[in-house]
């Protein structure tokens, strides 16, 4: 398949042939006669003029950020606020335009046609009905409602403070980080204690950072993703934090888990794969039924844009019990209605610029340094790696044998145990290894009609990947 650079008036012509099509064809199905269906072109030569992406741009003005209007192919439209600076003024200045594009005010036409909105940090992307609205039409609108926003730096934007239980001991975080590193990598700076590697990332020690965690507030900057995950920030610009991500990603987090990835908090909200440093556990935001007290078979995430989150400690049985309640639909999230005043927080900003300035010195010199401490831990679990493969001409050569077989991976895998050595004997359906894949364990068996043989060569460790038809073990028929 290659793709075809066309402009927004070729597709919208595009798509009207397709639909016309279409209604052809269900004519024809309906009256049983497809004498007048005409086949569909399937050949285009673009003109080549298909003009720019950036449609427009606005420039800052005092305190009114720059506004970016990017063509999202033929439904979308994605205004951008800032030059790609996070600020939680443009974040709110996403919640604003977004209340604005939904609220009773917005004219007809674009109640008719708007489909979603979606707002991400400093960010919002528009995906509408591009072949019912113009887009010229819709760029002017935008434009017109950031002319009636003007200067948002002063005011006070009603929110939610919800206070979230957080336990930083956790039995399933401890043993997925035991599997991580059985099964996919065994050594690295943020092994075996992702906290200590976020505070030492962020020139913190681990207590400091629990301090910040229990004190500080988080701001709601993204819901979604997956399954409402809910990415936060924190207020306080001398509480702010970077990290890397886990390389490779876990193929399991537990839900609940609060992690940190980047410069941003995520709670995830059911079990699933993930990368973020694993912090400590809360309750998880996501019901799968909508039945729980906070939410609906309509709405079944809990946060919401610009919803503030703090955190109390509580014990690893606390948590678990509060678990208990959650998931028999008895659990209640404690949370107030609140104001979020933006003058307050840019004055924050503003006295403690320097404070800042200093500490992201002292947090990049730190952050160099583990930089060079991971690429050296990469590159040794490599050599490692690659150290104990098993050359292809010696399993060649063995497979050239008639007396020799494989036991073969049914699926792509991390290896997870292997239940056999070398030179020995083997049995009809014996589990040779258990392979993860997605959070199931896999078992692999030795064939049902081997009768008396021997394991001649692994071709597998524990932590390795393997293919789908991948060997996994010679085996020598006696």
């Amino acid at each position: 398949m290659q793709y075809k650079r066309v402009s927004l008036e070729e597709a919208l012509k595009l798509r009207q042939k397709l639909n016309e099509y279409l209604v052809t064809v269900q004519k024809a199905i309906e009256s049983g006669s497809f004498e007048g269906v005409q086949p569909l072109e399937t050949t285009y030569s673009p003109s080549g003029d298909y003009g720019k992406a950036v449609l427009a741009e606005r420039p800052a003005k005092g305190n009114e950020p720059q506004v970016r209007y990017r063509q999202g192919g033929d439904d979308h439209l994605l205004v951008e606020y800032g030059n790609e600076q996070f600020d939680l003024n443009h974040r709110c200045r996403v919640t604003a335009i977004e209340k604005a594009l939904r609220g009773k005010d917005a004219p007809a036409w674009l109640k008719q046609s708007l489909i979603n909105t979606v707002g991400c940090c400093t960010s919002i992307l528009l995906f509408y009905d591009g072949a019912k609205i113009d887009r010229a039409k819709l760029l002017a609108h935008l434009q017109s409602l950031e002319d009636k926003l003007g200067d948002l730096s002063k005011i006070k934007v009603p929110c939610r403070r919800f206070k979230l239980p957080l336990s930083f001991e956790s039995k399933e975080q401890t043993d997925a980080t035991a599997r991580y590193m059985e099964t996919q990598r065994p050594h690295a700076p943020y092994l075996p204690d992702n906290l200590d590697f976020v505070a030492r990332n962020n020139a913190f020690s681990a207590d400091q950072l629990k301090h910040n965690m229990l004190n500080g507030t988080l701001m709601t900057v993204v819901v979604g993703f997956f399954c409402g995950n809910t990415v936060s920030l924190p207020v306080d610009p001398r509480m702010r934090m970077a990290s890397p991500k886990t390389n490779p990603s876990r193929v399991f987090t537990p839900e609940g888990t609060f992690g940190w990835g980047g410069s941003c908090g995520s709670i995830y909200p059911v079990d699933s794969p993930g990368g973020y440093m694993m912090l400590g556990r809360t309750v998880p935001c996501f019901d799968y039924l909508g039945y729980k007290a906070g939410f609906s078979l309509e709405k079944p995430w809990l946060f919401q844009d610009f919803d503030l989150l703090t955190f109390y400690q509580c014990t690893e049985d606390e948590l678990n019990e509060k678990l208990g309640y959650f998931r028999s639909g008895r659990y209640k999230f404690e949370w107030d209605e609140v104001e979020f005043d933006m003058a307050e927080h840019n004055k924050l900003l503003a006295d403690t610029a320097d404070e800042v300035k200093q500490l992201r010195e002292k947090q990049a010199k730190v952050q160099d340094e583990l930089i060079t401490a991971e690429n050296e831990s990469l590159q040794k679990w490599r050599e490692d790696k690659e150290k104990n493969k098993v050359d292809e001409s010696t399993v060649d050569a063995l497979l050239a044998d008639p007396a020799i077989s494989t036991i073969d991976s049914p699926v792509d895998a991390n290896v997870w145990k292997v239940l056999v050595a070398e030179q020995d004997d083997i049995k009809p359906s014996q589990v040779v290894a258990i392979l993860e894949a997605m959070k199931l364990e896999i078992n692999v068996q030795a064939p049902e009609d081997v009768k008396k043989g021997k394991i001649e060569k692994l071709l597998i460790r524990p932590g390795e990947t393997v293919k789908a038809g991948g060997h996994i073990a010679l085996i020598r028929h006696e």
